[in-house]
């Protein structure tokens, strides 16, 4: 499903959520007139072919959900970074699993690398995201559709969180 090259020439914004080789996302955003745009709507892509969509389109940013850095100095027998220990701390205690040790992902952290090295000639702005912990800190009132946007029961299943223009709660504006 990933186009290599699109018509359109404003900024993209790339995001990609990193898994095993047949199980790796991506999603592009673009600004129109002020209104987001989807060209690349989530959909299964390989690294390979990420890359060649950056390589073809003005992707000016990419956010990849895996860990992309990492210190021997934080190193312990549990993977966690301190990021992440802190992270998870900012979390309700349902979600704190939503920040995984590197330990227990597999390939994800090296695959994330792997990306973030292929696409930083072209893409000038590459961070780690965690998707699922940005939402809930946006507006907590999509917490449960947010612990439901995949299911672990057979195919992926993405849900639409509506956009609302609500301040985020006072919790998360600390």
């Amino acid at each position: 499903m990933t186009t290599p090259r699109n018509d359109i020439r404003e900024p993209q914004y790339l995001g990609v959520d990193v898994a095993g080789a047949a199980n790796t996302w991506m999603a592009v955003l673009v600004r129109i007139h002020g209104r987001p745009l989807l060209p690349q709507p989530p959909h299964r892509a390989s690294l390979a072919g990420v890359v060649a969509y950056a390589q073809a389109n003005p992707v000016v940013a990419a956010a990849i959900d895996a860990q992309l850095t990492w210190a021997a100095s934080e190193e312990e027998d549990s993977g966690f970074r301190r990021c992440d220990r802190a992270l998870r701390r900012m979390l309700p205690a349902e979600a704190r699993n939503w920040v995984a040790s590197q330990n227990s992902l597999m390939a994800v952290p090296v695959r994330g690398r792997q990306l973030a090295e292929c696409l930083s000639p072209t893409v000038g702005t590459i961070i780690e995201t965690h998707p699922q912990a940005g939402l809930c800190f946006g507006d907590e009132s999509t917490l449960e559709g947010i612990k439901r946007y995949r299911s672990r029961q057979g195919e992926e299943r993405w849900i639409l969180l509506r956009a609302r223009s609500r301040k985020p709660s006072a919790k998360w504006r600390q």
